[in-house]
């Protein structure tokens, strides 16, 4: 799943395995696997993962497919749920589908907690009663022993659940070999992958500006071509002139967070 996220564009800014109560997941979705049953202590953890980019939640869409996986199989073949989803009752994957769901699981995982005494705890892992100790505790001697557990975690975590990234710029350089009806091609592979146009152009490198970026000999004869010109064959019956060669590069100018993160995506 990572790396269809990685080829799709995304970013991932927020990761977390968390050990929340059953009535919290059922406020999250109402179908639920059967191992995460409501006797405390004993369903498996939740992996929640936050991703960034252009469109992410209709890409993340794509890559989960439908719900259903029998649907999946018919109409997203490749998805996750087509692949490895059993039954409609076994979920593997929950994605909010609106973009006020969105912003409310985001609060929910990764935001911070207000308690009674007004102070904000960011970073707070898994707000929860602790179960199985070793001797019974009454409600209001384990609600004190965790409010003083949560503050301590707090003081000792990060600030922030969601980390950052700063945009790059990169220069695409795409070869005379491809001709001019398929820059459309070339434009769109970059908008699908997350990378905003800022600058377009076509030029005629030389062997100077290729020096510059690094090509090698080989790489030079494609994107640095001799105009070679012949003389035209007298023997035919009219003269016919060779197709003159393209000499000309199409360069992109693209901006993406994380970019030379996504770069490989992109030239794949």
């Amino acid at each position: 799943m990572l790396q269809l996220i990685l080829s799709a564009g995304l970013d991932i800014c927020g990761l977390r395995l968390l050990y929340p109560q059953h009535n919290l997941l059922l406020s999250t979705t109402e179908e639920l696997p059967s191992a995460y049953s409501p006797e405390a202590g004993k369903a498996p953890p939740v992996l929640a993962l936050s991703l960034r980019g252009p469109k992410a939640r209709h890409t993340l869409q794509d890559i989960v497919g439908p719900s259903d996986p029998q649907l999946a199989r018919v109409t997203d073949c490749s998805s996750i749920s087509a692949l490895y989803c059993r039954s409609r009752a076994e979920p593997l994957v929950y994605l909010p589908r609106t973009d006020s769901r969105v912003n409310r699981e985001l609060c929910l995982w990764f935001g911070g907690r207000v308690y009674s005494d007004t102070a904000l705890h960011v970073g707070v892992q898994n707000p929860a009663c602790k179960y199985n100790r070793s001797r019974p505790q009454s409600p209001s001697s384990c609600r004190t022993e965790e409010r003083d557990d949560l503050q301590g975690k707090a003081l000792s975590s990060a600030p922030t659940t969601l980390v950052s990234t700063t945009k790059g710029d990169v220069i695409l350089v795409v070869s005379p070999t491809i001709p001019p009806h398929a820059y459309a091609d070339a434009i769109s592979t970059c908008t699908q992958r997350g990378f905003i146009l800022q600058g377009i152009r076509r030029l005629q490198l030389s062997l100077k500006q290729a020096t510059v970026l690094s090509m090698t000999t080989s790489q030079m004869a494609v994107f640095c071509p001799k105009k070679i010109s012949s003389p035209p064959d007298r023997s035919s019956s009219r003269e016919e002139f060779p197709p003159e060669p393209r000499l000309h590069c199409l360069i992109l100018l693209l901006r993406k967070e994380n970019v030379g993160y996504h770069v490989p995506a992109l030239i794949k």
